[in-house]
């Protein structure tokens, strides 16, 4: 790719993740209407038995061109790995709760609240737990376009805030699972604390 002169550096970056196809593969195929075409694949697995809408599973590639490498090491262990598709949460987790699979990461706050009460779980088969962690976090929230004059007065951005009953939503619709953000960057250096520096000052002004 040869990028022209001042173009954005996120350009690279949207550059670099792009899908590399081999041609060799694709020549020949219909790329349009491929969904039911198995891909050439690169890594340490390629795909074996496929259950459209419902399953895929992988098999190990024993001479992968990257077993020897250093990151690599101690990494894809098993034969076979094979992902099962579920079209709706709900169903997904009587699955779970029926023995279909091990792992099942909850997101819903009232089903983590109200809907682990089954046979598994209170014998201890199963365990609920809340993993506490330190990873950066995304932000959800209302985001105002302050280019509008009726968004560009901080009062009326502050006022619109007051509105939004956040501790009686929390308790009364998510059975206060959930925390305020209190920055754009949770759970990163970049997350705002306490008064700006005078370093940050300094950049603020």
């Amino acid at each position: 790719f040869t990028l022209k002169s001042g173009a954005a550096k996120q350009a690279i970056f949207r550059t670099g993740e792009l899908p590399v196809l081999p041609k060799h593969f694709w020549e020949s195929k219909d790329f349009e209407t491929s969904s039911e075409v198995t891909p050439l694949l690169s890594g340490p697995y390629k795909i074996g038995k496929v259950d459209i809408g419902s399953s895929i599973t992988l098999e190990r590639v024993p001479d992968f061109w990257g077993k020897d490498l250093n990151v690599y090491q101690g990494r894809f262990n098993f034969d076979q790995v094979r992902f099962d598709f579920y079209r709706d949460q709900s169903i997904a987790f009587e699955a779970f709760k029926s023995d279909e699979f091990d792992i099942f990461y909850d997101y819903t706050a009232k089903n983590w609240a109200q809907g682990y009460d089954f046979p598994a779980l209170n014998s201890g088969k199963v365990i609920k737990e809340a993993i506490p962690h330190s990873i950066p976090s995304g932000t959800q929230g209302f985001f105002f376009n302050t280019r509008r004059d009726l968004f560009s007065d901080r009062r009326v951005r502050q006022a619109l805030s007051h509105l939004f009953d956040f501790e009686w939503t929390n308790a009364a619709l998510f059975h206060n699972a959930y925390t305020r953000n209190l920055s754009y960057f949770p759970n990163s250096r970049y997350a705002s604390s306490g008064l700006p520096s005078e370093a940050e000052l300094a950049l603020l002004e």
